[in-house]
């Protein structure tokens, strides 16, 4: 729902003359989610053709990043440094992420921020 929520934005936005037609926020269409972080933002893969193709970002009306926040190159390098941060008990961008059950049973992961 988030994604739709997102494209249908973006979609909007571009009608404004807000954003450029070649702007990741207009372009969310041709993007692949794969996870909703707690903030209410939207984890994705950009599948557009170009230099950006493969790279792993996240976006949201919550977290009030609509131009998309670069967290890796490719989803390899995020699972990599997210596995790093979480070995080494390090910062992953800014956020410290530490694992937990949920009360359903899931495995999950919660960012804490440190100062």
């Amino acid at each position: 729902m988030m994604y739709d929520v997102l494209v249908d934005v973006g979609e909007d936005n571009i009608e404004a003359d807000l954003w450029e037609e070649d702007a990741l926020a207009v372009n969310l269409h041709r993007c692949v989610p794969f996870a909703l972080p707690n903030d209410g933002g939207l984890a994705f893969i950009d599948h557009r053709p170009g230099p950006s193709y493969g790279h792993v970002y996240e976006m949201g009306i919550g977290s009030g990043d609509l131009d998309g926040t670069l967290w890796a190159t490719s989803l390899t390098e995020f699972f990599r440094a997210l596995a790093n941060a979480l070995e080494a008990g390090a910062a992953f961008l800014y956020y410290w992420p530490a694992p937990y059950d949920d009360e359903s049973g899931h495995h999950c992961l919660e960012w804490e921020i440190h100062p």
